[in-house]
């Protein structure tokens, strides 16, 4: 079984275990330190899709959310995970920008 831990949650477990446990320290002590990466690929399409967010509410700020992730081609999970505070946010300032309200 494998569990996934903080190196704070690591540090805890090695101070309250007692030194009778010597496998178990030893397998907490070799845990090694991953990195999290985004790739260059992933970052990019969304640097794209956040611009287009920009242009389609710009365009047209009453769109609904449901025709935004159709029109940026992600699913809704994605879309509600990455980009629902942006288009919010957008929303509200192009409203507050428009002429006719």
């Amino acid at each position: 079984m494998r569990v996934n831990i903080t190196e704070d949650e690591r540090e805890y477990l090695l101070s309250i275990i007692s030194t009778e446990h010597r496998k178990l320290i030893k397998k907490l002590e070799n845990v090694r330190q991953r990195k999290k990466t985004v790739y260059y690929k992933c970052k990019k399409e969304q640097e794209e899709k956040l611009k287009l967010l920009d242009k389609l509410i710009e365009s047209n700020y009453n769109l609904t959310n449901e025709e935004l992730f159709i029109r940026l081609e992600v699913s809704k999970a994605t879309f509600y995970k990455k980009y629902s505070i942006k288009a919010k946010e957008l929303k509200k300032i192009y409203k507050s920008q428009s002429i006719f309200k």
